[in-house]
């Protein structure tokens, strides 16, 4: 049970309403980096970053881990991240 509580993860929707930015493009801008699949593993994220989707009805894992840090990946669909 501490083991759950400790690794807290959340599947969600990636929708325009919880991200900074609207889906549908096809490629990340100069400032943005692609997020991986979740089958090539996660990207780790800081304080501020922000996840964009690039395509509509796109799904990203959300990892909270135990010591604070977060690690994001694409389940479905096209996502991208701003520093």
């Amino acid at each position: 049970m501490r083991a759950v509580k400790l690794n807290m993860i959340i599947l969600g929707t990636v929708s325009a309403f919880f991200l900074s930015a609207c889906g549908g493009g096809n490629a990340p801008t100069d400032t943005e980096k692609l997020i991986t699949s979740c089958s090539n593993g996660s990207i780790t994220l800081k304080k501020g970053d922000k996840v964009i989707a690039l395509e509509d009805n796109t799904e990203v894992k959300v990892v909270h881990k135990d010591n604070g840090t977060k690690t994001v990946c694409v389940s479905k669909g096209k996502a991208a991240y701003q520093e």
